[in-house]
């Protein structure tokens, strides 16, 4: 939508905007989420999104623009279920691993299954003219490169904010309020 509605001199300026919510919401999300659990009741972390929906709504149908796409393409149906059937696999196995053992057939079955249809679905996406997911564009080096460094940077982010809760309730002993 970026790219639709603003030049390319702005795009820059506004994508930093959008930095904002998704550098501040990991961290406060937690904060008012306890703090609303706490103060009022778990139910209430599931009301407080009706008026941001209503909100984001209105904002939408008065500021955005409607846009359809001149041909939408076929849907990829092979690497639609090539790459959902895999990443369930894998997912699968990686949940069971600790508790029945990396060494179970059910775990290694699962893993093996589900690489091996990831890797069938890297095989059909660069094969297909509509893929579901365009993985040629990996073939551009800035394109390529800014992704890596916001997977690792998401990674790292978002593996802190797992591992420091963990780290002051086991590690250091501290109760949460």
């Amino acid at each position: 939508m970026l790219y639709r509605t603003f030049p390319p001199a702005q795009r820059v300026q506004i994508s930093s905007v959008l930095i904002v919510p998704t550098v501040i919401a990991p961290a406060t999300g937690p904060v008012l989420g306890g703090l609303l659990v706490d103060q009022l009741s778990w139910r209430w972390v599931f009301f407080v999104n009706v008026p941001i929906g209503i909100a984001a709504f209105l904002f939408g149908l008065v500021f955005l623009q409607e846009h359809r796409e001149p041909t939408a393409g076929r849907f990829d149906l092979p690497g639609f279920l090539l790459v959902g059937i895999g990443l369930a696999l894998a997912l699968y196995a990686l949940s069971e691993g600790p508790t029945r053992g990396w060494s179970s057939a059910t775990v290694v079955g699962s893993a093996l299954g589900g690489l091996l249809l990831l890797a069938a679905f890297i095989v059909t996406e660069l094969w297909r003219q509509e893929p579901l997911l365009d993985l040629r564009l990996l073939g551009n080096r800035l394109f390529r490169t800014a992704n890596l460094v916001s997977l690792v940077s998401s990674a790292g982010f978002l593996g802190v904010l797992f591992i420091g809760p963990l780290f002051l309730q086991e590690g250091l002993g501290v109760t949460p309020p």
